[in-house]
């Protein structure tokens, strides 16, 4: 086997013999760019093209190398723009690999994550690295093994019971991890993250149709439905207490429970909040940015926001948390970084946040730090706010509101029935 080449020596080989041709870092991708020769003393613009392979897999650096050399004798001909002719090379090199035996797997997974980034759901590498990476990676180990699997289905089941270990930093390091196949939420994204990819390998590269994965061995392979958890919202004086408790050990922190539990925000949308003067012509809170969200392609934003603070209400007593005035006055401190993936590293540290998370799992029911605004959505409904208005104050559809939110716990529902028996009695 080839020894793997450093980065500079993979940009050396980029460009040797070939003027205007370099590689270059783009985040953790490897962008190949070319600077076309001046004709009639005009210099064209310069072409880019993404290769399918990242900077921190130096393993493929090689391969990287063998495809800039490719690519450029393929422009020669004057017929094809550098990304142009790198898609062909991906291409042809997968067909010509099908034709004479075993398919090449580790071609088809790049080829078809370019696919997913540039021409279905455009998504970035922080989703694929989630939703798709973990699972291609683990099936490429398992096609490579003297065992391997024949079929689409044969793939599938021994990536879901395949034996992992934790590669995270820290003392969990090298633990066996539950198989997918034991995490139902995790079964179903490895079955259709696999199952695409096997589709995308029929239709476009001509792999044997027993790669494909029928519709009842699909639903073999996803297994029982199990009924999902329910979501735990918190009540206002769990709130209250959780804020009280923290607020002596970390202020900062502690601010961005109240921002949330006020105004309902996604984490992130703290770092777009601003005060504007609203047709009242008095001060309120705004929210500048909506949620990103992509379907078949197109990317959508949801539309900027006014917001509204509701109070809590905690042993008879009304808390309001609206913070407009100091948020006026630049006096709410925050943490050098507010999004969700700080919020709840932090969050879950904290020995209250964990007795509430127990608590609930005696329940049946699962915490999130995500919960907040699932307790604010709750709020709404018990205050008389209808959905429609609250998918509006919370910053997404009615229907999303009624389908992923909770609206009420039971002892609201309980409440309403109470009121309402007493009311026609």
């Amino acid at each position: 086997m080839a020894a793997d080449i450093s980065w500079e020596q993979l940009q050396l080989l980029a460009k040797a013999g070939r003027k205007g041709w370099c590689v270059v870092k783009d985040g953790n991708k490897i962008r190949l760019r070319c600077q076309p020769p001046q004709v009639s003393g005009v210099r064209p613009k310069p072409q880019n093209a993404f290769l399918p392979f990242r900077v921190d897999e130096p393993q493929f650096y090689l391969a990287a190398a063998e495809l800039v050399g490719q690519a450029y004798e393929l422009m020669q001909g004057g017929e094809h723009t550098l990304k142009g002719a790198v898609n062909e090379l991906l291409s042809k090199g997968i067909r010509e690999s099908n034709e004479h035996g075993a398919a090449d797997w580790q071609a088809i997974t790049a080829a078809y994550k370019q696919h997913l980034q540039t021409r279905r759901n455009r998504i970035p590498d922080s989703t694929y690295d989630c939703n798709y990476k973990p699972f291609f990676d683990v099936a490429l180990d398992v096609l490579k093994g003297r065992k391997a699997p024949q079929t689409g289905h044969d793939l599938i089941n021994a990536v879901l019971h395949a034996k992992r270990t934790s590669s995270k930093p820290g003392k969990l390091y090298g633990t066996a991890l539950v198989p997918w196949a034991e995490r139902p939420s995790s079964r179903y994204a490895c079955c259709l993250a696999l199952k695409n990819l096997l589709e995308f390998a029929f239709d476009k590269h001509g792999v044997p149709r027993c790669w494909r994965v029928g519709q009842s061995d699909y639903v073999d392979l996803l297994g029982p439905r199990e009924r999902p958890r329910l979501k735990a919202s918190l009540t206002d004086q769990e709130i209250y207490n959780l804020h009280k408790a923290i607020q002596p050990r970390n202020h900062r922190w502690a601010n961005v429970i109240r921002l949330l539990a006020a105004y309902g925000l996604r984490e992130w949308e703290i770092n777009y909040l601003e005060a504007r003067i609203n047709h009242e012509d008095d001060y309120q809170m705004f929210c500048t940015k909506g949620k990103v969200s992509s379907n078949r392609g197109r990317k959508q934003q949801n539309p900027e926001r006014w917001l509204i603070a509701l109070p809590l209400s905690v042993a008879g007593e009304t808390i309001d948390w609206s913070m407009l005035s100091e948020w006026r006055a630049g006096k709410v401190e925050l943490p050098p970084t507010v999004n969700g993936k700080a919020f709840g590293a932090w969050l879950r540290r904290q020995p209250e946040w964990q007795a509430l998370k127990t608590k609930y799992e005696a329940q049946r029911q699962y915490l999130k730090p995500y919960a907040f605004r699932d307790s604010f959505s709750v709020r709404c409904t018990r205050i008389g706010v209808k959905d429609g208005h609250a998918s509006e104050l919370m910053g997404h559809s009615p229907e999303v509101h009624r389908r992923s939110y909770r609206t009420s716990r039971e002892e609201d529902v309980l409440d309403a029935v109470r009121r309402a028996v007493s009311l026609n009695a």
